[in-house]
Order: C-alpha cells, then sequence, then structure tokens
C-alpha cells in the first residue's frame, strides 16, 4: 500500500492499493484509487524518484478521470542523434534527454545504418560533415531504405558547398553550431508534429 498524505486538509492520510503493473512499456507509469475514488497516478523517474499526482474523485478533475476508461500513458518521443565529436554527441543528447525524450546516439554514419530506428514518432539530427558519408547522403540511405525520418541538419559550416549539400536534403531546419537551445526544440517539435 502507497500513502498520500493530506497535510493541506488535516485529514488522514489514504491507501492506495500496490501499484505493480505499469501502464506502459515505454514509461514507468502507475496508477491505483483509493477507498474515497481518489486517483493517483505515480511515476517513476530517473534513479527511481517517484512523482506522484493525486486527483480527488470530485470536482472537474475527478469526474475527468472517472469518465475515461483506462488511463494510458504518453508515448515518449524519439530523437536520433549523429554526431561525429564526442563533445557535441554528448552534450546533445543530455540536453535532448532532460526535456524528456528518448535519444538514440550514434557517433558514425554506419552506427545508425547497422541499428534499428523507430519509423514513426522520431526524428534525425544529423551533423552535415561526416567520416564515411555526410549527413546529406545518410539521409538519402535512410529513406532508400524505407527508414527516412524528418532531418535537423547540424554544422559549423555556411560555405557554398554546405548550402549545396542541405537543398539535397530538404530537411526540417538547419542549426549552425555552436546549437542554439531554443532553435533546437523548436525544430524538434516542427519534425516530431504530424504530417
Amino acid at each position: 500500500m502507497w500513502k498520500k498524505r493530506s497535510p493541506d486538509t488535516g485529514g488522514p492520510d489514504q491507501d492506495f492499493p500496490a501499484m505493480s503493473t505499469p501502464l506502459s512499456t515505454t514509461e514507468t507509469l502507475f496508477a491505483g484509487q483509493a477507498k474515497d475514488g481518489t486517483v493517483c497516478l505515480v511515476q517513476l523517474g530517473r534513479k527511481n524518484r517517484r512523482i506522484a499526482v493525486a486527483i480527488p474523485a470530485s470536482g472537474p478533475a475527478g469526474a475527468a478521470a472517472h469518465s475515461t476508461c483506462s488511463i494510458r500513458a504518453r508515448k515518449v518521443a524519439t530523437v536520433v542523434v549523429v554526431d561525429d565529436d564526442p563533445s557535441v554527441l554528448r552534450a546533445l543528447s543530455r540536453l535532448i534527454q532532460t526535456a524528456g525524450f528518448r535519444v538514440l546516439a550514434f557517433d558514425r554514419p554506419s552506427a545508425l545504418i547497422a541499428s534499428e530506428v523507430p519509423k514513426a514518432d522520431a526524428c534525425l539530427i544529423v551533423d552535415l560533415n561526416l567520416p564515411e558519408m555526410n549527413g546529406s547522403e545518410l539521409c538519402s540511405a535512410l529513406t532508400a531504405s524505407g527508414r527516412g525520418l524528418p532531418a535537423i541538419l547540424i554544422t559549423g559550416r555556411d560555405d557554398s558547398a554546405t548550402q549545396r549539400l542541405i537543398k539535397g536534403t530538404h530537411p526540417v531546419a538547419v542549426l549552425l553550431k555552436p546549437v542554439d537551445e531554443r532553435a533546437l526544440f523548436d525544430a524538434i517539435t516542427r519534425a516530431l508534429a504530424p504530417q
């Protein structure tokens, strides 16, 4: 049993049934209901920290909770990041994970091509200047294999050769390094938007 404290009302603690079955395989999210009808949602965050929300049985929130047949966890979108610079790859991965996305990070195109990537609810952030093949060629190879994703290109160069590569790729966005955080998340939002 889990206890919900009632410090604001001074009421007694409420027992929630043990929540042992996750609602989703993509998130660790559990639900339970107290004897008074209060619904409790608990998500286990990083390092198994509990993030709990209690929805009262009465009022608009309670009515909405009880009118729902089932509670579903939000599916976490995936952002695939490809960059041959380990510090950029690590920094981008951490930043994007902090925002709640699932991140698949690759240091070279061949590692991504050899891996399975989601076909939906995902986007690709790729450095334009990579070993083995450039970012534009990687996007083309993924599309040719039926695994194309909306792409966000990142580059440290802004010359005529780079501009030609960008035109052939049709990316959602092109971001210059160092990448601006706000521009990055705006591009991710556009890339993940329903087509």
